[in-house]
């Protein structure tokens, strides 16, 4: 499969006005036209959801939906999990370049291994027809590391997101399911970041008039000469920061798990040799008793 360079998605404004233009005809998408319409009051009473030049939210609905096919996939086979989320790429309308994606659908995938996740042809049509019809754009290429151990991002991993899901609007997060850990990734300038990640309950917020968000994820933040700042060509207010050194990060985080398992080896290995030395003074003990009960008969 050839994946061609793709035109930039330009992003909408978050306004009543967006909602007309993506739904002009008010009784197709209905369901689209109000979720939208929610999201768009959402950010008007809260401006405060605008955080920088770049924000990603995951609807608290879909990130259920993407939780519950986790825990199934895992629950039945073991398996890593992976899906698409798919939303809405929107601007502030007092500054065009903060700008907002927000995930509002998950579209699940089923083939997994207990080690890969991969989406078929056929899933891909189906994503891509579904995009097309509900005015929706692919955001978020979420998968799981069940391994309930510190999170990273494999070389797999970071090539399908630099190949796949490296534009703009777009971010890659791997998800320990079981210890529910988030971590952020996107490709800013051709290499990988760290970026944070939150969650919106959009009716929650409208029904208490209080912001309901989450913090999934915080992408550390680098200081320093040493560690080069990758910067988007139009993030230049708000550079995002760069891990060059995630490499060395993934190999101490297997390193770490390498020397608890082999804490813990050490750990049996005592209590083996404790038994095994409690058992030979018994014997001895019993061998000596016999040796007395011999001498004096």
């Amino acid at each position: 499969m050839i994946i061609k360079k793709r035109i930039p998605v330009e992003s909408f404004p978050a306004s009543l006005e967006t909602v007309s233009t993506l739904y002009p005809d008010p009784d197709l998408n209905l369901e689209d036209r109000e979720s939208l319409t929610s999201i768009v009051q959402v950010l008007t009473d809260f401006p405060e959801t605008f955080r920088g030049n770049y924000t990603c939210y995951i609807e608290q609905n879909a990130l259920n939906e993407f939780i519950k096919h986790a825990n199934a996939v895992y629950d039945k086979l073991g398996n890593e999990a992976t899906g698409l989320f798919v939303g809405y790429y929107l601007h502030s309308l007092e500054d065009n370049k903060k700008k907002i994606a927000i995930a509002t659908k998950f579209l699940p995938s089923y083939e997994n291994t207990a080690i890969t996740c991969e989406q078929s042809y056929e899933e891909v049509a189906q994503n891509n027809a579904f995009c097309e019809y509900h005015k929706l754009l692919p955001l978020v290429w979420p998968h799981t590391h069940p391994f309930n151990r510190p999170l990273f991002y494999s070389s797999t991993d970071s090539n399908t997101l630099a190949k796949v899901y490296s534009a703009p609007h777009q971010m890659g997060v791997v998800c320990d399911n079981l210890r529910n850990d988030y971590m952020g990734f996107k490709i800013i300038n051709g290499k990988e970041c760290h970026e944070s990640l939150y969650s919106l309950d959009i009716k929650k917020s409208l029904d208490t008039g209080i912001l309901t968000s989450e913090t999934l994820y915080k992408a550390p933040i680098v200081f320093g000469e040493s560690k080069k700042v990758a910067v988007a060509e139009d993030n230049a207010e708000a550079p995002k920061t760069a891990s060059d050194d995630f490499s060395l990060q993934t190999e101490v985080s297997e390193l770490k798990t390498l020397v608890e398992r082999q804490s813990k080896h050490l750990k049996d290995i005592r209590l083996l040799l404790v038994l095994i030395a409690t058992f030979l003074i018994m014997i001895f003990s019993v061998m000596f008793m016999l040796y007395n009960k011999t001498l004096t008969a």
